[in-house]
């Protein structure tokens, strides 16, 4: 995914990346393309633990009910020594909100998160707003090798490099974003307030080989994509 933050992680966080497979929609898990680091924490998040494997890759640790991820497969993962942590199917959180908790526990200072997108909207616009809530502790962003996205929270920036000609979409989190400011895209942004609900943001397009997304107050989705 060709990001590159331009900043420290928020204070306080210095530790590894963890990379979180969702049971979400991932076309083509080699299309990924994600350079993995020894130090990456890599998290199944029940179903979602079947994108890490097609990878090649074996999860560190897997957590959920276990409603999606096949008996024999789990087997298999707690016989290679695999981290593997059963939640009941009637809970108050859902299988990603246990992994974020996990992550912050393991103090890591990104997160990538991998098949956010799914069939149910319900589940898409959920994990979206679990992402703005976590944004604050360390940098988010995710992907399902097709469409990339970052949620920027408070002082933040992004930089976005090797898109060009990339839609870009800035959606608000939280209920107002202030000054939004994006360059290298078709229709630039400087110091603007966008208000949740506000389409502003929606259906840029990044014209320059680096564009640069970023907010001085509030919560911020970054999604882009090439069509």
């Amino acid at each position: 995914m060709p990001t590159r933050p331009n900043q420290d992680p928020p204070a306080g966080t210095s530790g590894p990346r963890a990379i979180l497979f969702a049971n979400g929609l991932v076309p083509d898990a080699k299309s990924l393309n994600l350079a993995i680091a020894d130090t990456d924490l890599l998290v199944g998040v029940d179903g979602g633990t079947e994108h890490c494997l097609a990878l090649g890759l074996t999860p560190h640790l897997v957590v959920g009910d276990m409603d999606s991820l096949a008996g024999e497969q789990r087997e298999r993962l707690i016989r290679g020594g695999v981290r593997v942590e059963i939640h009941p199917v009637a809970k108050d959180k859902t299988d990603l909100e246990l992994a974020m908790e996990l992550v912050v526990e393991a103090g890591v200072s990104e997160v990538l998160l991998v098949g956010m997108w799914g069939g149910r909207l319900d589940q898409s616009l959920a994990n979206l707003l679990l992402l703005g809530r976590y944004a604050v502790r360390f940098r988010v962003r995710f992907t399902d090798g097709r469409e990339h996205g970052a949620v920027l929270a408070g002082e933040d920036t992004l930089i976005i490099e090797g898109a060009q000609g990339n839609v870009c979409s800035l959606v608000p989190v939280s209920g107002l974003v202030d000054r939004v400011s994006a360059s290298g895209m078709q229709y630039p942004l400087r110091n603007a307030l966008i208000h949740q609900g506000d389409t502003l943001g929606v259906s840029n397009r990044i014209v320059d080989a680096s564009a640069s997304v970023s907010v001085g107050q509030g919560c911020l989705a970054v999604v882009w994509f090439s069509e």
